[in-house]
């Protein structure tokens, strides 16, 4: 079954009873849309967020979600995938955004992605948390420093998250402590694309309003 075909080692990343109850949650979509898996289709007045997390096009997936944050529930409403590379992608995930209210678009600043987004109007920027100043660079930068702050956060957000795509649930399996230089890290086992997705989504989500203000101010200092 969907729990127990995804146990492994202690040296998971995140906390083995949380993925098992976000295991047990996961069904297929309700719907479908732009070719997009639709579990939660867009409400009026709702902000949201969708990451992308870009791959190679022909050798890795590109893998983007779509989210509405409030201050108690992380909710994950869609999912684009496939071997596409940055134009590509960037043309199929922008009419999916828009159709979500015009939804902000985090990307992982990577490959070719960024610069054909440009033209797109509602784009996550790089925040320094500590000043609150906006850079002028677009998109999420993964390093091994900020991996582990993504990673931190995503498991720190796993109890408000309600996901029901057992791709990202199954993918965070393969998440695993390492060790680099004396310190423990997060190193990926196997496929991370949507794991990757999520997780950009997490650690952007400061710069969707809601309703009640911010759903926080975490980000990381560049």
């Amino acid at each position: 079954d969907d729990v127990s075909c995804f146990q492994s080692a202690a040296d998971e990343w995140y906390p083995h009873e949380e993925i098992n109850r976000l295991a047990k949650d996961c069904f297929p979509p309700n719907t479908y849309h732009l070719g997009a898996d639709i579990w939660e289709p867009p409400e009026e007045g709702q902000h949201y967020l969708m990451a992308i997390d870009p791959g190679l096009g022909k050798s890795s997936e590109s893998v983007a979600t779509v989210w509405l944050f409030t201050e108690e529930v992380y909710k994950h409403c869609a999912t684009f995938s496939g071997f596409y590379a940055g134009r590509e992608m960037v043309d199929k995930c922008t009419p999916i955004a828009r159709w979500y209210n015009d939804a902000t678009i985090a990307n992982e600043d990577a490959l070719d992605i960024t610069s054909h987004l440009t033209n797109y109007p509602n784009l996550y920027y790089r925040t320094n948390p500590v000043s609150g100043l906006v850079s002028k660079d677009i998109g999420w930068q993964t390093n091994p420093a900020t991996k582990v702050f993504m990673c931190n956060e995503l498991s720190r957000s796993l109890s408000k998250i309600v996901t029901h795509d057992i791709r990202v649930v199954s993918q965070c399996r393969n998440i695993r402590e390492g060790k680099s230089r004396g310190r423990i890290i997060p190193l990926s086992v196997g496929a991370d694309d949507y794991h990757d997705s999520a997780a950009i989504a997490i650690v952007c989500r400061g710069s969707i309003q809601i309703e009640r203000g911010f759903v926080g101010s975490k980000g990381w200092n560049w």
